[in-house]
């Protein structure tokens, strides 16, 4: 095998088994994915019933909580073509794909610039043992959000040389732009990369394509937007250092927890958000463009999470009351994984005082990696006795399935 330099990438082959190799730790991390697969969330109700149910091409573009969302309705459509007691298993492994992918990008030479092979190699493995991840893994309805940092990583990469990458690039952040609201928050990092360097009509499409998908989301949104729900938010400063320091900080280095929630030491959760915010801007100055609009990407996407969450409180109880009692949530993702890279930039800093901070930090965060590694195990529903009742349940008839946690999927069998 051809040797490569740590300042380059790995070749097809290799980059082959490191997708392999990421596909495995996701699925150590959630065995029961592949064992005892069961629709999770949106994935079964949402997904897969509509899919089923009136099919799949005429929801493919159909909004669901104000945006398009492609991808999982594509990977429905796909389960589809297997029996029903399948389907779970075909969402999960489309799932694991997905998420296998931003470490596969990391280790190709295309992102080089961002430093060495080592270098990229412990982001890539920090990415695949992020704690705080409890409802992220092996899920259809999250692979959004781990196509969006792939999406991210493409625009960051070195544009490709030939016609057949650029379109799967193309391709990719037309799928990631029609998969939620990511365009809004990627298209000012394409546009970053168009005015650096000379002009190049690569990077030219990738700014088009994202501007027509948040053209599309920002009708779907117009079209929808009266039926999302608009619970009292509760925001606050206070609310939001607790968010931060025990979802983000605490969370990235610990693991989940629930010391967002108000009464749990007060006094300390807010030094370690007022630290947290020190050491990031710390980092910011010192770090390179990549891992700034990592950064960047990363506090808009936090942002616009706690302005508009999706979000079912309470009676009496706020949406920024129900979030800081929800560890390992897809809000917390993209912000703890950067919190994680900037810990290892940190540490390759010429900052001594800083690579001194941030080695520190990530030995603490080795117990979160440990305590987190293992994703819980989803509630046992019988899955594969519902799957016989529906196979023996006559035509027309209306069979309901429940699903984690406490949903319900309704069929109208076929």
């Amino acid at each position: 095998m051809k040797r490569i330099s740590t300042l380059d990438g790995l070749d097809a082959r290799a980059l082959a088994l490191a997708f392999l190799a990421a596909c495995a730790v996701l699925m150590l991390r959630r065995p029961d994915a592949l064992l005892h697969a069961q629709f999770q969330g949106e994935d079964g109700p949402i997904w897969y019933a509509t899919a089923y149910n009136y099919g799949w091409w005429r929801v493919l573009f159909s909004p669901y909580e104000g945006y398009l969302n492609l991808l999982p309705r594509l990977g429905a459509g796909l389960a589809l073509l297997f029996p029903f007691g399948y389907g779970p298993l075909v969402e999960n492994l489309i799932a694991i794909a997905v998420e296998a992918m931003p470490a596969v990008l990391l280790l190709s030479r295309r992102l080089s610039t961002l430093g060495s092979l080592r270098f990229r190699a412990a982001l890539a493995l920090l990415y695949l043992l992020l704690p705080n991840m409890k409802e992220m893994i092996a899920t259809l309805t999250e692979s959004q959000w781990f196509l969006a940092l792939s999406v991210l990583l493409i625009l960051l990469a070195a544009a490709p040389e030939s016609r057949i990458r650029r379109a799967l690039d193309l391709a990719l952040l037309a799928l990631c732009g029609l998969s939620g609201p990511f365009c809004l928050f990627l298209s000012p990092v394409a546009i970053a990369k168009l005015l650096q360097g000379p002009k190049d009509p690569y990077r030219r499409l990738t700014c088009i394509v994202l501007f027509s998908c948040c053209a599309a989301q920002g009708v779907a949104l117009a079209l929808t937007s009266s039926h999302r729900p608009h619970p009292a938010l509760g925001a606050g400063l206070l609310p939001l250092l607790r968010i931060f320091a025990g979802h983000i900080c605490i969370g990235t280095l610990l693991g989940s927890n629930g010391l967002a929630v108000g009464g749990h030491a007060e006094p300390a959760i807010y030094c370690v958000a007022l630290a947290g915010i020190a050491l990031g801007a710390w980092s910011f100055r010192a770090c390179r463009f990549e891992m700034r609009a990592m950064f960047f990407v990363s506090a808009l996407i936090f942002a616009a999470s706690l302005a508009a969450p999706t979000a079912f409180p309470r009676a009496g109880q706020t949406a920024w009351g129900l979030l800081a009692t929800a560890p390992g949530i897809r809000y917390w993702f993209f912000p703890c994984l950067a919190f994680a890279w900037m810990l290892a930039d940190g540490v390759r800093s010429r900052q001594r005082a800083l690579r001194i901070v941030s080695a520190s930090l990530l030995t603490v965060m080795i117990f979160g990696v440990l305590r987190d590694f293992r994703i819980a195990t989803l509630s046992d529903l019988h899955f594969a006795a519902w799957t016989q009742r529906f196979a023996a349940a006559p035509s027309g008839s209306t069979t309901i399935v429940p699903t984690n946690p406490d949903w319900r999927m309704v069929l109208t069998k076929h």
